[in-house]
């Protein structure tokens, strides 16, 4: 049974030797008797006989009315079982060193340690006061971790916060196991929210939740996020909100929109950038959303070369198997499918619009990728074959710059060209897909 402590027992016994003691339950005034205690309980004593005493622990027993001496703590007989005299030898149930940390109260561990309860004994902790205002948590070189439980019915069926080291690495997580249920974590300041990481470190990498990164910023880079944001939602979602809202990412650097688990049957939802909707504002004449630029860095003086201003490229990901881009650019090769890059309302250019070249002199079938495309029949005849008009609006250019032999542009399949199976390049023409066919617009 568990050690079991009851205030104000005393009693004596007659026992002699290093024996179990018989109780006589003849408490003086004012006390208990042994009796008081629960038959089988463990409990501390001392007995007591002039010069000859024992310290110890031991197991009481109703109806016997026996002390079992167990284990000797400290004693007349240098710490060993005394063998009493004969006499009438004082018996108390108290508090011994043991329960103030070990011989003499002295708690175990070392200067500044956090003391607990180990099997009954003091031992240290893991916890340390390391100054008057640290505890800190420590162990030589083994990693150490903490948890905070939400629920735990056993070691194999719980849920809980974890805040510790993995692999060099400090972590900040939810756990579960067995019955468990995955958890989520809030971070609300009242103030603002500030993620640091020094100059030239891997930076700050975000993970959805099948592990794929959705947010990778490298070390250096400085982003923003002014009058409420929110990161979340849809993997790879970025809005800001209200509507003096904006989102600003100023990259020190080359950057990468970085790899996702998308939705095949929802691509639109895998990566947006949106500035804030208008709000409705009390005495406001104009209320408009939040305005969104996306810009290249100004160029910069240099020893030598050129110190040109970045460029901004948009562009739809490859089709699976058709290699990988060295850079975030639009300069591509192939014939695969590409997503498209679409604008929704007026585009206006600040400057002259450059759409793709390419000189012909023999039979070719045109592309997504095609924009004007000249033809020299000096040699043999040329035919352009259109692409599939079916599903987008596109234009394509074609002139005829030199040569005497014909140059022909055939619809693709059974596809017209102003109801034409095909025409005849004398000049130049232009053509757009009306999503069916093909219709000269110039």
């Amino acid at each position: 049974m568990a050690l079991e402590r009851k205030d104000g027992v005393k009693d004596q016994t007659q026992t002699t030797g290093t024996g179990t003691v018989t109780i006589d339950l003849a408490a003086p005034v004012g006390y208990r008797s042994m009796a008081a205690h629960t038959s089988g309980a463990t409990v501390r004593y001392r007995i007591g006989l002039g010069s000859e005493w024992e310290i110890g622990e031991g197991i009481w027993t109703s109806g016997k009315n026996t002390l079992t001496r167990a284990t000797v703590y400290a004693s007349s007989n240098v710490g060993s079982l005394v063998d009493f005299s004969a006499g009438i030898k004082s018996v108390i149930t108290t508090a011994t060193a043991a329960d103030f940390g070990g011989s003499g109260g002295t708690p175990g561990g070392s200067v500044g340690q956090f003391q607990y309860n180990n099997a009954g004994a003091f031992d240290g902790a893991n916890l340390y006061v390391e100054d008057a205002n640290t505890i800190a948590q420590r162990n030589g070189v083994t990693a150490q971790n903490q948890y905070i439980y939400n629920t735990r019915t056993d070691a194999s069926n719980y849920e809980r916060f974890s805040i510790g080291w993995a692999s060099n690495t400090a972590t900040i997580s939810t756990e579960k196991s067995g019955t468990g249920a995955s958890r989520s974590i809030t971070i609300s300041p009242l103030g603002s929210l500030t993620l640091t990481t020094p100059s030239g470190t891997s930076g700050i990498t975000a993970l959805g939740s099948r592990g794929n990164t959705f947010l990778s910023l490298d070390g250096g880079v400085n982003t923003a996020f002014t009058s409420g944001w929110s990161l979340g939602g849809k993997v790879g979602d970025y809005e800001a909100g209200g509507s003096s809202g904006r989102l600003t990412v100023v990259m020190s650097n080359a950057f990468r929109a970085p790899n996702m688990d998308i939705d095949k049957d929802n691509p639109a939802l895998a990566c947006t950038v949106k500035a804030g909707n208008a709000t409705a504002k009390s005495g406001a004449t104009n209320i408009v959303g939040a305005g969104l630029v996306i810009a290249g860095g100004d160029g910069s003086s240099a020893a030598s070369g050129a110190a040109h201003g970045g460029p901004v490229s948009i562009a739809g990901g490859r089709a699976y198997g058709t290699g990988t881009d060295a850079a975030l650019n639009l300069a591509y090769t192939g014939s695969a499918a590409r997503g498209a890059v679409k604008c929704w309302g007026p585009l206006t250019l600040a400057s002259s619009l450059a759409l793709p070249l390419s000189a012909k002199t023999a039979d070719y079938t045109v592309t997504a990728n095609d924009g004007t495309l000249t033809a020299d029949s000096t040699s043999a005849a040329i035919t352009f074959t259109l692409e599939a008009a079916s599903g987008h609006n596109r234009i394509h250019a074609f002139v005829k710059v030199a040569g005497g032999n014909t140059v022909t542009i055939d619809g693709n399949a059974s596809e017209t060209i102003d109801g034409s199976a095909s025409i005849t390049l004398t000049d130049r023409v232009v053509l757009q897909s009306n999503g069916t066919n093909w219709v000269r617009i110039a």
